[in-house]
């Protein structure tokens, strides 16, 4: 594949991957999702998803760089690439790169600012999240979910995590918290 065509199917990835957005906020496709290509998001002022209902999205080891995170996704106050990630929901197979800035937010993560009963597992994130009562660098805060090989690389002192009630099972992650 040329160069040219590369970009062509990124793009139609994208595409593909906003609108699967779009329609899963919307409640009028509330299908898993698994990502076909590496995707950029630059110029999209992202807005988190309340993911539900024992889904998964499968990021297929791609990896969503990009991320612009800047409003909350949910009425409670949540930011990250998932606002929250309930409902025996899995996340898995995905590297993001971006900002998590959202001034009030009370949960706030790379990945997710709340989960609760599911799954997060194989996903790393790259990046600041800056705002947030718990935030941290994945996870704003969890209660009764399986973290598997988690990683968080940013600029500052924040641990994969935000706020653990005791309830989590953790392996494989760090920073610790």
């Amino acid at each position: 594949m040329n160069e040219e065509q590369k970009k062509a199917q990124e793009e139609a990835e994208r595409k593909r991957f906003l609108t699967w957005a779009e329609n899963y906020r919307n409640n009028t496709n509330r299908e898993n999702f698994t990502l076909q290509t590496d995707i950029d998001l630059t110029g999209v002022d992202w807005v988190p998803i309340d993911f539900n209902q024992g889904n998964t999205f499968d990021g297929g080891g791609h990896t969503i760089s990009g991320l612009k995170v800047t409003q909350e996704g949910s009425a409670y106050g949540d930011a990250g690439l998932f606002s929250s990630v309930t409902g025996s929901s899995t996340i898995k197979n995905l590297h993001v790169s971006g900002t998590v800035d959202v001034p009030g937010s009370d949960y706030a993560g790379g990945i997710a600012g709340f989960v609760t009963f599911s799954t997060i597992e194989n996903v790393s994130f790259t990046g600041a999240v800056t705002e947030g009562n718990y935030r941290g660098g994945i996870i704003g805060t969890a209660y009764g979910s399986y973290f598997t090989n988690c990683h968080y690389k940013g600029p500052d002192d924040l641990k994969f995590l935000g706020q653990d009630d005791g309830t989590n099972r953790i392996k494989d992650c760090s920073p610790w918290p």
